[in-house]
């Protein structure tokens, strides 16, 4: 028996939003970077992640700010190299307060930025909604649609919000460097099956997609005083956008392994393939999708 997916929820209750607002970590720091795209909020079922350099910066959870350990750790060093003496050791500390360790927790979270989440990042930096005066905002991101009883799960690199027609749709992000595009001889790349998984999900949860949605955007709009509108609909097709290679990669491998390859036509894959996350536009995105 197939496992079913759980129910796709977002929103947060007015007592979290309440609290939150008064977090001094919120109101000192995080909002401010915020509203200046260098932070995403990114609203989750009564949870909140908020996004730096596309790892979790911290976690909002029943009222307690979270971190990861490995961002909580303050060295002072005399050098930038990555590696420690046992001496250097002497002079490590843990942070014991968000509020006034912020800046130390965000210098660690963005050491250990990864090539396809800092391409992410960059996006966030200019389309999040928080900021963005496009008529396409990003929305949310890595929106994970988990199977009932799995540790696996559906997670979309970007959702975007077209304001003009109030529909929502999503896009699978993937950096040239990642595996997952490309596949050995009368193989199908794996990007392929996720896609597939990906339309047949948004496919069956229409309508629940944009129920939770519409309590995202209240949330935001509550936490950031915005006032978008609530969305009406949803895209199921989902284009995959490469990036991160050059002309000559692009005129190469791109071109051989995914571009033309057969599978991706046979699978009708939407592709959108730029060189820099710089030059990503969300509006040729959304003409991509039918």
């Amino acid at each position: 028996m197939s496992k079913q997916s759980a129910t796709f929820k977002r929103g947060l209750n007015q007592q979290i939003i309440t609290n939150l607002l008064k977090e001094a970590l919120f109101v000192n720091h995080l909002q401010n970077d915020i509203k200046n795209g260098n932070v995403f909020i990114a609203i989750r079922n009564n949870t909140v992640d908020f996004y730096y350099q596309g790892n979790n910066l911290f976690k909002y959870v029943k009222g307690n700010f979270q971190t990861h350990y490995k961002f909580a750790t303050a060295l002072n060093l005399d050098t930038e190299s990555s590696y420690v003496t046992q001496n250097d050791l002497q002079n490590a500390s843990l942070v014991t307060d968000f509020n006034t360790g912020y800046d130390i927790i965000k210098a660690n979270c963005k050491q250990y930025a990864k090539q396809e989440a800092g391409g992410v990042a960059e996006l966030y930096k200019k389309f999040c909604y928080a900021h963005s005066q496009d008529s396409i905002i990003l929305l949310d991101i890595e929106a994970s649609f988990a199977a009932s009883g799995s540790n696996t799960s559906d997670r979309l690199d970007l959702v975007f919000y077209h304001l003009p027609s109030r529909i929502i749709f999503f896009v699978e992000a993937k950096h040239y460097s990642n595996q997952a595009i490309r596949a050995s001889l009368n193989k199908v790349p794996k990007v392929i099956s996720q896609i597939n998984n990906y339309e047949s999900t948004l496919n069956l949860k229409q309508n629940e997609v944009v129920t939770a949605y519409s309590s995202y955007v209240i949330a935001i709009n509550q936490l950031l005083n915005l006032s978008l509108p609530l969305p009406v609909g949803i895209k199921t097709r989902v284009p995959l956008l490469i990036f991160g290679f050059d002309s000559d990669q692009k005129e190469g491998r791109l071109k051989n392994q995914v571009t033309q390859n057969s599978e991706y036509i046979k699978n009708k894959i939407l592709i959108k393939a730029v060189g820099s996350e710089k030059n990503v536009k969300p509006n040729e995105l959304w003409k991509l999708i039918p």
